[in-house]
């Protein structure tokens, strides 16, 4: 009897088993490449969907911003000449050469009032809105102490002057004193004047000097001048040379010559009057801040007020509340 063969191939997979198997190896290529493949690039296309709805919106945006063109230009045109009413009330500069030439010419000019000093105090800011500080729109106010002499009348065109002006102006402080004996009204005027800079500011006036050939004297205003009148008689000057004709007297007319020694002493008179009655050496200066009086200052520098009587005769001063701000003072040395 032959031996039986060991070792063979083995059991060979049905028909049925073999279906089944290729049926799996397709299974797991196909979520192989579903989940490897195809999801990622779903998720691709959903992010380029997105992409272009919104790039559908800007462009939608767009389209709409030029089709309003012609109204957003309106709009700003109108904004913008808002923003520069809302400008022009309020002075363009805080340059105190521009206030002296607006207190000169729209504020003194034909009015009766002696300005002697002017006292500017640093322009303070003043800040509205909240956040970022380009988003704040800071104006300016600069004040500006004003000592003033003059008629009841020209007092009141100022203060008109003042609160009808165009661009913002605020009396601050007032003091009003009256001089009876001269019927004129003399004070302290604090004012204040308020600013937007602006960077393309240009000063509008000619800076030329005054022509002082046309004034005469200083007639104690700080803007104004005396006018000149008429030119002075010229005086002919004899020639000492010239022979004095004889009126028979022999002494050529020398009778009433005036005495050598007299005239020495009328020389040395008016040197006398034309020297300062105070030695510099004796005092010294103050300026007269806003607020001071006679006997502050007395008290301030001496710790009593017995000198008043003393400073009102070094300055001349007659009535011990007429004491204008801006204006230099002697003290006496203690």
């Amino acid at each position: 009897m032959a031996p039986k063969k060991q070792g063979g191939s083995g059991k060979k997979l049905t028909k049925r088993e073999q279906i089944l198997l290729l049926i799996l190896l397709i299974a797991v290529v196909g979520f192989g490449y579903v989940y490897f493949m195809l999801l990622p690039m779903m998720d691709e296309i959903e992010l380029q969907k997105t992409e272009l709805d919104v790039l559908e919106t800007e462009y939608n945006q767009m389209r709409d911003l030029v089709d309003r063109e012609e109204e957003i230009t309106q709009d700003y045109e109108a904004l913008r000449e808002e923003i520069g009413v809302y400008h022009d009330e309020f002075f363009p500069t805080t340059n105190q050469e521009h206030f002296i030439k607006v207190l000169e010419l729209d504020f003194l000019a034909d009015n009766d009032l002696n300005v002697p000093a002017l006292t500017f105090q640093r322009p303070e800011v003043m800040s509205f809105g909240e956040g970022d500080q380009e988003l704040q729109s800071e104006v300016y106010h600069t004040r500006i102490a004003l000592p003033y002499e003059g008629s009841y009348e020209g007092l009141r065109e100022l203060i008109r002057r003042l609160e009808e002006y165009d661009q913002k102006v605020r009396i601050n402080n007032l003091s009003i004193t009256e001089d009876q004996e001269d019927d004129i009204y003399f004070g302290n005027m604090l004012i204040e004047l308020y600013s937007i800079p602006q960077e393309d500011y240009i000063y509008p006036w000619e800076a030329d000097l005054p022509n002082y050939a046309q004034a005469s004297a200083y007639d104690r205003s700080l803007f104004y001048f005396s006018e000149v009148g008429e030119e002075p008689e010229e005086n002919d000057v004899e020639d000492p040379d010239e022979e004095e004709p004889d009126n028979g007297n022999g002494d050529n007319g020398n009778e009433e010559a005036d005495d050598p020694e007299e005239d020495d002493d009328d020389e040395a008179d008016d040197d006398d009057d034309d020297e300062d009655p105070a030695d510099p050496g004796d005092y010294m200066t103050y300026r007269v801040e806003p607020g001071d009086t006679l006997n502050q200052i007395s008290l301030d520098f001496y710790g009593t007020t017995a000198y008043v009587g003393e400073i009102m005769e070094l300055n001349d001063i007659t009535n011990p509340r007429r004491l204008l701000w801006g204006t230099t003072i002697r003290l006496p040395r203690p």
